[in-house]
C-alpha cells in the first residue's frame, strides 16, 4: 500500500478555511493532494466538502476583516455573531448571520473595506 504523507498545520488550515467555499477537487488540487485524502480528512474533522456559498467559517471571517480566530469565536461566544458548531472545533456562520452581526455591531467592521463589507453580507456599506 501506498505511504500517506502527514497533514500539515497549514494544510490543515486551508482544509477548515475552504472547506465549504471551494469544492473538494479544487481544495485536493491546491494542497496537491488526492481528492480521495481530502474527502476523508475533511471528514474526521467533521467538514462539509459542499460548497454553500452563503457560509463562513469563523477562520474565514477572521481572515477577511483582519482579526484573530479568537475574537471571531468569542463573538461567537458572547452571542453577538450566530453561529453553528461543525465538528468539534469548527463554526460555520450563515451570510445572514454575519450581516445582522455588522449592522448591530458596526463598531467591529468599521476599519474593514466597504467592498469586503459588500462581498460578505451581500449588502451596500458605504
Amino acid at each position: 500500500t501506498e505511504q500517506r504523507r502527514p497533514w500539515t498545520k497549514s494544510e490543515l488550515e486551508f482544509l477548515e478555511v475552504y472547506a465549504q467555499v471551494l469544492p473538494g477537487v479544487s481544495i485536493a488540487r491546491k494542497l496537491n493532494r488526492s481528492y480521495p485524502a481530502v474527502r476523508r480528512k475533511a471528514h474526521e474533522l467533521g467538514l462539509s466538502l459542499r460548497p454553500t456559498l452563503d457560509n463562513y467559517s469563523a477562520n474565514f471571517l477572521a481572515m477577511q476583516l483582519g482579526v484573530s480566530s479568537a475574537t471571531t469565536v468569542r463573538w461567537i461566544e458572547q452571542s453577538l455573531l450566530k453561529a453553528k458548531r461543525n465538528g468539534r472545533r469548527y463554526w460555520t456562520i450563515k451570510q445572514r448571520d454575519f450581516a445582522v452581526f455588522a449592522r448591530a455591531y458596526p463598531d467591529k467592521v468599521r476599519h474593514v473595506d466597504p467592498e469586503i463589507l459588500q462581498w460578505l453580507t451581500g449588502e451596500k456599506w458605504n
